[in-house]
């Protein structure tokens, strides 16, 4: 598949699942270390409470502001 036809949640899986304990981000100001498993995890997290809060998959966001909360 090529990358135009992936999503960021395959491509983020994609590479959760080949490099698992590699770094995906650090933040250092927020004190935030997250590695592809660790980050891929966090995303699904946020999209299940984003379902909860009644967003659908692929239904467009723009316009709206969403707020997140590094914990």
């Amino acid at each position: 598949m090529s990358l135009l036809e992936m999503t960021v949640g395959e491509l983020l899986e994609e590479k959760a699942k080949a490099h698992p304990d590699h770094e995906a981000f650090v933040y250092p100001e927020l004190g935030l270390r997250k590695t592809y498993r660790e980050f891929d995890e966090w995303t699904d997290a946020a999209a299940k409470g984003f379902m909860s809060l009644g967003i659908q998959k692929g239904e467009p966001s723009s316009g709206t502001r969403i707020f997140v909360k590094a914990i």
